[in-house]
Formats: structure tokens, sequence, C-alpha cells
């Protein structure tokens, strides 16, 4: 693919909304992962309407003592929720399976509790209500030409790391958090454009972090690694 993208400038005209400084370093400092911290920072200044958490336990092999999700650990969470003033919604404690194999009862386990967070109650009830692929993708905000192409097979569509080399070089390349329709993949990545000038007016350090975070993950996707980097 050797199409090249033209160069953005601002993608707001007046410029992203930006949070006052203790808010910021209240999401900084969270015992969450760096992804998680700018979904929150997204749902702050109301340029994303859905964001996830996941609260991890210990890892246990099968035949193994089961160690229980701390309680601590999921209080944490509720407390930072309250005090960003975050509407979410707790789900059932599951069981996450790690394995390098296609056995997973050799495969090592943990207990994990997900949190879906919403900018507002609206935000967080379209989430809660939705039933399909098309109606998850629009209620996270992705472009609505990505969504739909999202249901269809994968060759209507480029990953982030099949798009053209001043893309992947691009400041925003690891906010595409989304796969791109390859008829509109142009304006589709201005949503992305968009979220990276808003969390890096809002935070340089959590910009530079999540942007680390990515390109390590995307350097194991390229190489046929699962996907993914283990948050475990």
């Amino acid at each position: 693919m050797t199409e090249s993208i033209e160069k953005f400038t601002s993608s707001q005209e007046n410029g992203p909304e930006i949070l006052d400084k203790e808010t910021v370093e209240k999401i900084e400092a969270a015992s969450i992962y760096v992804d998680e911290k700018v979904g929150l920072l997204l749902l702050k200044t109301g340029d994303k309407p859905v964001t996830d958490i996941t609260v991890g336990g210990e890892w246990w092999s099968q035949g193994k003592e089961k160690k229980h999700l701390r309680e601590e650990d999921v209080k944490s969470v509720e407390d930072l929720l309250s005090v960003l003033s975050l509407p979410y919604k707790k789900k059932r404690v599951r069981t996450d399976v790690q394995t390098s194999t296609d056995n997973a009862e050799q495969g090592e386990r943990r207990e994990v509790k997900d949190f879906a967070i919403g900018k507002d109650e609206q935000s967080l009830k379209n989430i809660l209500q939705a039933k399909n692929q098309i109606e998850f993708g629009k209620a996270y905000g992705y472009p609505e030409t990505a969504v739909r192409v999202y249901v269809r097979p994968m060759e209507h569509s480029f990953m982030r790391w099949e798009l053209p080399a001043d893309v992947k070089q691009s400041d925003f390349y690891p906010f595409i958090m989304f796969r791109v329709s390859k008829e509109n993949w142009r304006e589709e990545i201005k949503t992305a454009q968009k979220w990276a000038e808003v969390v890096r007016m809002n935070s340089q350090k959590l910009f530079e972090e999540y942007s680390e975070y990515i390109r390590d993950a995307d350097s194991g996707y390229e190489k046929g690694k699962p996907e993914g980097v283990d948050k475990g």
C-alpha cells in the first residue's frame, strides 16, 4: 500500500478541552493500565462516549489453589470513578485463561471484573443495551463507516499496521483504536487524530506512555504473535 495522507493541522476548530490539573493527575496516578487511563481522559473531555476498565487478580495454574480477586482492587476503581463523577456498571466476575497451547485446561487462570464506563448515563445505557457489533461500535464512538465494515469480510478493511508508512509514523497512529475501511480510512483516521490531540494537550505523560505501549504491541502483531500486550 503506497498511498499517503495529507498532513493534518488542528482537528478541532476551537482546540481540545483542557481538564483541570487535579483531574488529570488523578487519572495519571490511578492503578490501572495506560490504555484505560487514556479512555478515562477521553471520557472526561467528552471526546469518547464509553470505555472499559478490567480489574484482574493473580494468576494461578490448574490444580493449584485458586486466587480470588482482591476486593480492595475493585474498590480502588470504584473510588476513582466516583471522584471523576463517571457513571459505571460492574459486570460479574469471570475467569480469564492464558495459554500458549490450544488446550485451555493447561493454561493459567485469574479472576477478573470488568467495568463499563460512560461519559454520561445515556452513553452507559447505550453500551449496556447494545445487542450486536454495529451497536457496540457506535456506542464506543468509532466512525460509522468503520463500524459498518467491521462486520464485513476482512478484505474490506485495514488493520492500523497495514496503513501507509506516513500514517504509521504519525503521532496519532497509536490512537487508531478500530479497524478502518478501505474506502473511507482517510476520513476515519481523523477520529484518531482528534483523540491523540486531546490526550497530548491534557497529558504529555499519558500520550507518550500510551504511544509506546501500542507501538510495542503492534511490533508483535506484525511478526505474527498473538494480538495484544499481556496486561497481567
